[in-house]
């Protein structure tokens, strides 16, 4: 990954640490197997002082209270409370669960969020198991597929607002690259005719090249000599052939794949 790719122009957030990230962030995107990718979250966990971590991949087309299927997940979360985390039943009625259901920004939970929700019996019994404080960040994605990915601890957040935000800003960050790994290593293997490598035009690999170097469609409008409109065309039909839902996504996919670099 280029010393030229720009992370907080990319996904909007402030500049945190970049060179120590990056690397980071170059070892999940490169990660090609489930132990691999478990042990760089578990080592991005432990950097930031938390002790639980898990991510998740869903199928859920919202057509019934029973739509919500698991394809796939790592955790560390204990056996005792394996059956309580897997609980559809108390899912429903986890205010961190419902925002991520509606939401697309990460949340950041204490036992105030259940407080408000009526739900301070849900807190206690999980905080009991380490998930007393976290963050949580989910990713919708086309074909009814979501990744969630979120860290816990016993700890409490931090108190002042700006340290709190760059902490959210770092967790769904990494979260971004995280889901890219996921949707390639927890889905289930495909039956049927082999899926056809994505190929993506010169000028689609050309405005995600400057889109990962943290330039705008109009700053790469004037590189290409092409209007921004122009850019934000291509920019949306790479998204799509992609399979992605966002710019962000779509960067880190292509990195993944090796389409830009």
């Amino acid at each position: 990954m280029p010393a030229a790719f720009d992370f907080h122009k990319v996904f909007d957030v402030e500049p945190i640490a970049c060179r120590v990230f990056q690397t980071e962030l170059s070892r999940v995107n490169a990660a090609l197997d489930l132990e691999t990718l478990k042990a760089e979250v578990e080592r991005f966990t432990s950097a930031l002082e938390f002790e639980r971590y898990g991510v998740l991949l869903l199928h859920d087309d919202f057509s019934s209270k029973d739509s919500c299927i698991r394809l796939g997940s790592i955790d560390n979360a204990p056996l005792s409370y394996q059956e309580v985390s897997e609980s559809k039943d108390l899912a429903k009625a986890d205010p961190v669960h419902q925002h991520c259901k509606h939401h697309s920004l990460p949340i950041a939970y204490g036992p105030d969020t259940y407080l408000k929700a009526g739900r301070k019996e849900t807190w206690e019994r999980q905080a009991e198991h380490g998930f007393a404080y976290g963050i949580a960040s989910v990713f919708h994605l086309p074909r009814n597929r979501h990744v969630l990915f979120g860290i816990d601890r016993t700890a409490s957040l931090p108190r002042s607002r700006s340290d709190l935000l760059d902490l959210v800003a770092r967790v769904h960050l990494f979260g971004t690259f995280v889901q890219s790994a996921a949707i390639a290593l927890l889905q289930p293997a495909q039956t049927g005719p082999v899926a056809q490598p994505i190929r993506l035009s010169r000028r689609q690999r050309e405005c995600l090249q400057w889109a990962a170097e943290g330039k705008t469609a109009w700053e790469t409008g004037m590189i290409l000599s092409i209007a921004e409109g122009s850019v934000a065309k291509i920019l949306a039909s790479a998204i799509r052939k992609l399979d992605c839902a966002s710019k962000p996504h779509a960067v880190v996919k292509a990195l993944r794949l090796g389409l830009i670099h």
